[in-house]
């Protein structure tokens, strides 16, 4: 059985790596499963196609030992050094039973959330999109991975 969920998961990942639609996808992973307030990570996009729109996505890993329903970020976009925007964003991690809302086996789950849709680029080049996490707890516990994912929307 566990063989076949492996298999199962592998054959999907490969699929969703090969989409051409895929711009870029990345995870990083969290040291220890904790995140601390000053602790900020970030991604390097190289945008090519200016005409095109995107999606991006946000994922995240995380484990039960997460110590509350949602988890506040915030997200910095910056082009070539210069700021771009600044946004926060008030993720669920459990539904309003206090059941955790990834996919997951045993104890950790894996999320996924649409971000932003039709996203436009008005230059080529690379843009960093910077995540810290906006809790009251210094050290916050629960979040294995965080990634993104910026996809292509079909014309």
């Amino acid at each position: 059985m566990v063989k076949k969920v492996l298999f199962f998961i592998v054959a999907v990942l490969l699929f969703a790596a090969c989409s051409n639609r895929t711009v870029f996808s990345d995870y990083t992973e969290l040291d220890g499963g904790v995140w601390a307030t000053d602790k900020s990570f970030a991604f390097n996009v190289e945008i090519e196609d200016t005409a095109a729109s995107y999606e991006i996505d946000l994922m995240l890993r995380n484990t039960d030992v997460f110590p509350r329903q949602n988890l506040w970020l915030k997200v910095e976009q910056e082009h070539n050094g210069h700021p771009i925007s600044v946004d926060t964003l008030n993720i669920f991690l459990l539904d309003h039973n206090g059941k955790w809302i990834g996919k997951g086996l045993c104890s950790k789950y894996d999320n996924e959330f649409i971000w932003k849709q039709q996203v436009r680029f008005p230059e080529k080049g690379s843009y960093i999109f910077r995540f810290s996490q906006l809790m009251r707890i210094q050290v916050l516990e629960g979040i294995e991975n965080i990634g993104i994912e910026v996809i292509k929307e079909k014309q």
